[in-house]
């Protein structure tokens, strides 16, 4: 389904054909219509990531408070704290719960469900001080659309800038400005 399916099927219990499931799922959320869905989660710039943050002399600062640009993003949770998200109370560490996927979605998706689904601003900051020298692995899944969904999309952006450019003086990141809505003036 997905064109760039990592070669096994599970790496440490990330099954990704049941991710490709749950993507197709989310899809019947957007404005996108259903002939158009299996393109929109085969998206040619999906692709699987695996990272080993180990920074036992705290140096690092880990990934400023950011949104993905592709529609969802799948990771597995992670006993080590490092993910927050943030909402109405500030930044949150994302809580774990074992043998489950954490879902953010992205500004694609945002796009896609004319505001409807909120792309998450998050961000990974170093772990507490007794998780620090602890090794903490993440397995990631980042679903990208294809380009031709998203212009497809196009015809309802005037109204989500607009809904979109009231909220962003309530909170910080957001969609405006981004996937090249200036072009298409």
């Amino acid at each position: 389904m997905i064109s760039k399916t990592p070669a096994s099927d599970s790496v440490e219990g990330f099954k990704f054909e049941k991710l490709n499931e749950l993507t197709i799922a989310y899809m019947e959320t957007t404005s996108i219509e259903e002939k158009d869905r299996d393109s929109a989660v085969k998206g040619t710039g999906s692709f699987e990531d695996t990272q080993w943050y180990n920074d036992k002399d705290r140096k690092l600062a880990a990934y400023a408070g950011h949104t993905d640009i592709g529609s969802l993003t799948y990771l597995t949770s992670n006993p080590i704290a490092g993910l927050q998200v943030y909402g109405p109370e500030g930044w949150r560490h994302v809580a774990h719960v074992p043998n489950s996927i954490v879902v953010n979605m992205g500004d694609a998706m945002e796009y896609m469900t004319r505001g409807r689904m909120n792309a998450t601003l998050h961000r990974v900051v170093k772990p507490p001080a007794d998780q620090d020298a602890k090794c903490r692995p993440a397995f990631i899944y980042f679903i990208h659309p294809n380009h031709d969904i998203m212009s497809k999309c196009l015809a309802h952006r005037r109204e989500l800038i607009a809904k979109l450019s009231a909220e962003s003086k309530e909170s910080p990141g957001g969609l405006v400005g981004s996937i090249g809505c200036k072009d298409y003036e």
